[in-house]
């Protein structure tokens, strides 16, 4: 036996079901496929609460803290920019919890909202992003080839001749 269902418009396969039952009777059988939820419908402020047009809004299907760090928050997701007004619509998501992050088109604020069910209606505000630079010298010298990392802004290879380096939108905080 073999089922899918589809959304038309697309002809994307949206749920499938194999099931093999060797001459059995399966008269009594219910097969139950994930539901297809409207999505999240939202908007994007700056820190004085102003609608932020044009910013890039992510919805990652949030897999819960039992899942590896690394696994937690899958591939399925679904992309949207905003409207003039600050207004997002995700579309396609299935029932779930979704970790909801916005960026403004210029990449320098950044926002996030965690743990979002389908149907929720998220304020997403918006935080500047900052930017660390500094210089690796070993005993005085410039130190011209290395790696340095740092929390959510990710890492970076350098070759530089002076040793400086500069990471790119980070997140407010204290870092090591």
């Amino acid at each position: 036996l073999r089922l899918q269902t589809y959304e038309w418009a697309d002809s994307q396969t949206v749920a499938s079901a194999e099931v093999a039952f060797a001459g059995k009777d399966i008269s009594g059988l219910v097969l139950t496929l994930p539901a297809r939820a409207s999505g999240l419908r939202g908007t994007v402020v700056d820190p004085a609460g102003k609608p932020v047009a044009d910013a890039r809004v992510v919805a990652s299907r949030d897999y819960g803290v039992a899942a590896k760090e690394s696994q937690r928050y899958s591939s399925e997701m679904s992309t949207a920019s905003t409207a003039d007004d600050g207004t997002f619509v995700l579309e396609k998501l299935r029932v779930g919890r979704y970790r909801v992050t916005a960026w403004s088109s210029n990449g320098a604020m950044r926002g996030q909202v965690d743990g979002l069910e389908i149907d929720a209606a998220p304020r997403i505000t918006l935080t500047p992003l900052g930017s660390i630079r500094g210089r690796v010298t070993l005993d005085g010298a410039p130190v011209t080839r290395y790696e340095v990392s740092c929390g959510d802004a990710g890492g970076q290879q350098v070759a530089s001749r002076d040793g400086s380096f500069q990471l790119p939108y980070v997140k407010a905080g204290s870092y090591t």
